[in-house]
């Protein structure tokens, strides 16, 4: 090849994509790494949210907006798409890639939808170029997926920052799920339809255990429509007595009966502590006022270099007054004494100001079973409950009148004790074998109302009634 055919090939080949530049880049990089499947990324552009004003003695008007059934927040309107394709390969396998972006041109979130697999490099390739997207915060996928693609989105997740995972739908035999919350980024989880059992559960509610890092960034977790029973409701009840990040719970469509829902009901009062708990609580406590003491002797070194170090600047600055020989020796006297006395005055002051110090740093002991949270009775010490789960959706299980009367009594506490947060606010149990009218409903829609009432949130109803399977009845909770 001659020179000038080089540099006319140089010249004629297109400008290699960017790691910033996603849509191009995942293609690119794909047929690069000989990938056998057509890489096709759509880009979908989000457009700003319009309010309607109503009119004047009228209903408000509402904004059809297209949305999409997997994602965890689907209120975005959406423009038309541009698709960006580069075959690796003549091959008749396509691998679909929808990249939303928001009104800024910011990757915000990546959809993998209607695939039959994901291979692995693809997720390979999004793990080199994640840091690249700084605005990326949500992956959404609904079938394809693999052990292997939990695993790699699983590695990428502490160099990125994505708080939204929804995987509805995508069933894996091996079930992995759990592995998302190791690194504790995630904010919100939703595997709803991905046929996850009571052992599934058991690995899902261990990682939500107060000492563990999910426990401490996980919000919303959606469990519905799958086979969940008593005993995975157990698993997570268990967790939800130390956890108090987690406010929604979905566990709706599972088969779920009254056995369960006490379980997760008991957690939400008054509860005694196992001896374990109490142990835990001690050994939490002591490990906060060891690292505390050990900062306020520190500070109070600090503290006291940095007077003794203007001390010295202003001795330095200020000129010694001529002494008569006549009073030299009792004002040495008198000047060892003023000393030692000052001396003795001022620890105190550097121990106090280092002490307020550390506080400001390190601030209050706040665990879930600190003094404000627990209470003693005939010698034993008790919880409140678990006050920061305010959203449970247990519909359409096997739920009876039984767990309505127990709900009841739960709200109740909650409201009484008047904590912050003061726990459940919105409850959803259609669709469970309910009686067409009782007592307990009405109690619980007007508690939920009059608690939204002192938080001042005003709470709209769309006048929609219960279905049962046995009938219907007035709604509890709100919508």
């Amino acid at each position: 090849m001659s020179f000038l055919e080089q540099r006319f090939g140089d010249w004629t080949e297109p400008p290699k994509p960017t790691p910033d530049d996603f849509e191009n880049f995942l293609p690119w990089a794909c047929a690069q790494m000989l990938l056998e499947m057509k890489v096709v990324v759509t880009r979908i552009t989000q457009s700003e949210y319009v309010s309607v004003k109503s009119s004047v003695g009228g209903k408000p008007r509402k904004q059809k907006v297209p949305t999409h059934p997997n994602t965890i927040n689907s209120s975005e309107s959406l423009e038309e798409p541009v698709v960006s394709t580069m075959p690796a390969m003549e091959a008749d396998p396509k691998l679909n890639v929808d990249a939303v972006y928001d009104n800024y041109q910011n990757l915000v979130q990546i959809r993998f939808l209607k695939n039959e697999t994901i291979p692995r490099k693809v997720w390979q390739i999004i793990g080199l170029i994640i840091r690249f997207q700084k605005y990326l915060t949500s992956i959404v996928i609904n079938s394809g997926l693999t052990c292997e693609t939990v695993h790699e989105i699983a590695k990428f997740l502490p160099l990125s920052r994505i708080t939204e995972i929804c995987l509805d739908h995508s069933y894996i035999k091996e079930a992995n799920y759990d592995i998302l919350l190791d690194q504790g980024t995630l904010k919100h989880l939703s595997l709803a339809r991905c046929g996850i059992t009571d052992e599934i559960v058991k690995n899902i509610a261990h990682k939500l255990f107060y000492h563990q890092k999910a426990a401490k960034t996980l919000i919303a977790l959606n469990l519905a429509s799958n086979r969940i029973t008593d005993e995975g409701v157990q698993y997570l009840a268990d967790a939800l007595r130390t956890n108090r990040q987690l406010g929604y719970l979905n566990l709706s469509d599972n088969m779920i009966t009254d056995v369960g829902a006490q379980s997760l009901f008991s957690i939400l009062t008054d509860f005694p502590l196992t001896s374990a708990e109490a142990y835990a609580r001690k050994a939490r406590k002591m490990t906060y006022l060891n690292r505390k003491l050990d900062l306020i002797i520190k500070k109070t070194k600090e503290v006291r270099a940095a007077e003794d170090k203007k001390l010295a600047k202003k001795k330095m600055e200020k000129k010694p007054l001529p002494v008569t020989k006549k009073k030299s020796a009792v004002n040495d006297k008198d000047i060892n004494v003023a000393v030692t006395r000052s001396i003795t005055n001022i620890e105190p002051l550097f121990s106090e100001k280092a002490a307020n110090i550390v506080e400001d740093m390190i601030g209050p002991f706040v665990d879930p079973f600190d003094d404000s949270s627990t209470f003693v009775s005939h010698n034993k010490r008790f919880c409140y409950g678990n006050n920061s789960l305010c959203y449970l959706n247990i519909a359409y299980n096997d739920i009876t009148h039984i767990s309505v009367k127990k709900l009841r009594n739960v709200i109740m506490k909650q409201l009484v004790h008047g904590r912050k947060p003061r726990g459940l606010i919105n409850v959803r149990i259609e669709g469970n074998y309910l009686p067409r009218s009782c007592k307990e409903l009405v109690d619980i829609d007007d508690m939920l109302e009059s608690g939204l009432g002192t938080i001042n949130t005003k709470r709209i109803s769309n006048g929609k009634k219960r279905v049962s399977k046995v009938g219907s009845a007035k709604s509890a909770g709100i919508y």
